[in-house]
């Protein structure tokens, strides 16, 4: 063997299908001067005696076996025994151009490289081209230098996003890896991520060739890619943060290291549902509690479902940049083709032409072309970044076009979603309070009951006053919105006064929920069992029972907010407190939300029970926007004279921290834990972390004091 011998490090498990055709591309490599170590890690196929056919035949290969280990551990049992100058980690299901070692090689020699990185291109099992010329895999185009060395801290901030790290498309200086000792993790899946990492750091030469001379065998089935697990993630960043902190490296390249696996937890979450992405947040805030909150922009995606992207795109004509794995999960779970969207475009010329979920993929010259009001990007990776490169091109390519918000950057989530708010932005609402105000509502024919005019039998539906019934009507009838929420549905009479109100109006439909089957109090009579008696309002309704909002909310959004909420449910604390939270990342920025039973602890002149009926009025007086009030006072209930008993907000900005600190008054009565559980579950995906934990804190003290463990009931 020369002196410039290459150590080929193959792990090999259960690829009979593909071993072959990997290894006849390395007989046919144009550099011959080479040793192949393979470990076979307990395959039960045929790998192994296909192995051992190649050893027969030429002596450069050698086998070595162990118990199934997985793939880290195999490449560290090769490393122990390769005699080369180089090290290059093969996987036993790709397959190489025949000048993939020359190139490499002759590049390493040139430059005198400790690290030597080519590019790859994507194959399905077949071995058909599927990705070619991707800008940002395995190479980040954008940012890494071409063909010149260059030491890693020249890129303190982007060392760990430069290239990917999959350990197959470099050519490691064996110095560089006994040196510093450098092992992969002996975990399942995501074992070369930590290698990866610390050799690059570790590097004083780095060289990168824009070659594609690898062909990458992407989803194959029984592949480790295939198997990732997420918790491995977790166990790879605390591995490299150590040795970073070791060698006093931490705060060198800690901006690097966030953003590099703020990327690799998207990829361990791109497939989870939303409860997997729970518990991996769980996990991730027990081992890495001082990241964790620097690690919170990888979760936006939990928040871009299919729902949300039709809600974020509304009635523009957009065109989606960039054809990736992540927006073809989401489109997956797409009712029908959005005839809003025009399709996509990638500079993946392998791509071009093809259809990503419903969608055509064109060039990126087609922009101008297509005319869209907008373009969105939906790469998930690395996404900060490529939205910064596409501003300056959209700056002088397509000036005319607009690059709208990056809706997997997390300050354009929580603006779209939690509608939340920064001090500056608080301090700006305490200073412009007063000219919000409020304004009175005159309702129209105050002399007639919407009930009476409908059936003459309202007190059988509605336990509203005569006034509460035109107020409402009169709000639906003059915002004229098309997408009515209702929260608390009992007999049906509110869902009667806005249907009727609404019968007129085209597009518009009333989405009901509640959390009962049947009528509280009425036994054998079913939820909103009034709505029967009136058959042609009926169209325009859909009622959802048996469970809390959030068990409905998503489906019934169907991708698009509500621009009219009522809450009729629990008056108590922590009752429509708990509700509105619910439902406020679902409604348009200027809904109309409308509470009934505002003072009925008025009531409890004559009845002590009511004075805990509150939560509504406090929760009305707590939320932004223009209070709309009716313009009667007093006017005659059941209790004498009384004051308003209904109320709205059009919203202007919602304050969460003054709404979730309402959570902090005394609670009458406890949810079930079930039912806690899923509320602070749900809250997790809309909410950030300190509301999170004030609401974990909130649950605590209320159980602390002994209050009844029960579900909701009627108060």
């Amino acid at each position: 063997m020369g002196a410039q011998m290459i150590s080929i490090i193959i792990p090999v498990y259960n690829v009979e299908k593909y071993l072959k055709e990997c290894l006849d591309s390395i007989l046919n490599q144009t550099y011959q001067d080479f040793e192949v170590i393979c470990i076979d890690d307990g395959s039960m196929d045929k790998s192994l005696e296909i192995l051992e056919e190649y050893a027969k035949k030429d002596s450069r290969f050698s086998i070595l076996k162990q118990n199934h280990k997985g793939a880290g551990s195999a490449r560290n049992k090769g490393i122990e025994t390769a005699q080369g100058k180089y090290i290059q980690f093969l996987d036993s299901d790709d397959y190489f151009e025949p000048d993939m070692l020359e190139k490499l090689l002759n590049t390493a020699e040139k430059y005198q490289a400790d690290l030597t990185v080519c590019s790859a291109r994507k194959v399905d099992r077949k071995g058909n081209i599927t990705e070619s010329g991707n800008p940002i895999w395995p190479l980040n185009l954008d940012k890494v230098p071409l063909n010149k060395p260059f030491h890693p801290e020249e890129f303190p901030d982007d060392i760990f996003s430069l290239f990917c790290v999959v350990p197959w498309n470099k050519l490691y200086l064996k110095e560089l890896i006994t040196k510093n000792n450098l092992k992969f993790q002996n975990i399942p899946s995501s074992n070369d991520v930590g290698f990866s990492h610390i050799a690059r750091v570790c590097a004083k030469r780095i060289v990168v060739i824009e070659k594609e001379l690898i062909n990458y065998r992407h989803k194959r089935e029984g592949s480790i890619a295939e198997k990732r697990s997420n918790i491995d993630i977790i166990s790879a960043a605390v591995f490299v943060k150590e040795f970073l902190k070791e060698q006093n490296l931490y705060e060198k390249y800690k901006n690097s290291y966030i953003k590099a696996f703020i990327n690799h937890i998207r990829s361990g979450i791109a497939c989870c549902n939303r409860d997997e992405c729970i518990e991996f947040a769980k996990a991730l805030k027990l081992k890495m509690p001082e990241e964790y909150k620097l690690f919170r922009g990888a979760f936006s995606k939990c928040y871009v479902t299919a729902n949300y992207l039709k809600r974020f795109i509304g009635n523009k004509k957009v065109i989606l940049w960039g054809a990736s794995v992540f927006i073809r999960q989401i489109l997956e779970n797409e009712n029908e083709k959005n005839p809003n969207i025009l399709g996509f475009v990638d500079k993946n010329k392998s791509l071009q032409g093809k259809y990503c979920g419903r969608y055509k993929i064109y060039p990126p010259e087609s922009i101008n072309e297509l005319k869209p009001d907008g373009v969105i990007l939906t790469v998930l990776s690395n996404n900060e970044d490529i939205y910064k490169s596409m501003q300056k091109e959209f700056a002088e390519l397509y000036p005319d076009v607009k690059l709208l918000p990056n809706i997997l950057n997390e300050t354009v989530v929580c603006d779209k979603i939690f509608r939340d708010n920064d001090d500056n932005e608080i301090k700006k609402y305490i200073s412009e309070k007063e000219n919000l105000g409020f304004e009175f509502i005159y309702s129209k024919s105050p002399e007639i009951n919407v009930l009476e005019r409908l059936n003459g039998k309202y007190e059988e539906y509605s336990e509203m006053s005569n006034q509460d019934r035109l107020f409402l009507s009169t709000l639906v009838t003059r915002f004229k919105p098309q997408r009515l929420l209702e929260l608390g549905v009992s007999r049906g009479g509110s869902s009667i006064i806005m249907l009727n109100a609404i019968k007129d109006l085209e597009h518009s439909h009333l989405y009901s929920i509640d959390y009962f089957d049947e009528h509280y109090k009425i036994k054998g009579k079913k939820t909103g069992f009034g709505v029967d008696d009136f058959p042609e309002l009926k169209k325009k309704w859909t009622l959802k029972t048996g469970g809390m909002a959030l068990n409905f909310l998503d489906e019934l959004s169907d991708g698009k907010n509500f621009d009219f909420c009522f809450i009729d449910t629990v008056h108590s604390v922590p009752g429509e407190i708990l509700d509105f939270l619910q439902v406020l990342p679902f409604l348009a920025e200027n809904a109309v939300v409308v509470f009934h039973d505002t003072n009925s602890q008025l009531g409890a002149m004559y009845n002590r029970e009511r004075i805990k009926l509150f939560s509504n009025n406090i929760l009305m007086s707590a939320i932004c926007g223009k209070k709309l009030i009716p313009a009667y006072y007093p006017y005659i209930s059941r209790y004498g004279n009384c004051f308003n008993n209904i109320g709205a907000v059009k919203l202007e900005r919602v304050n969460i921290y003054s709404i979730f600190n309402l959570l902090a008054l005394p609670w009458t009565y406890l949810p079930s834990c079930e039912d806690l559980t899923k509320l602070k579950n749900f809250y997790s995906l809309y909410y950030n972390d300190y509301y999170i934990k004030y609401f974990e804190d909130v649950i605590f003290i209320q159980k602390f004091i002994n209050l009844e463990n029960r579900c909701y009931t009627d108060d």
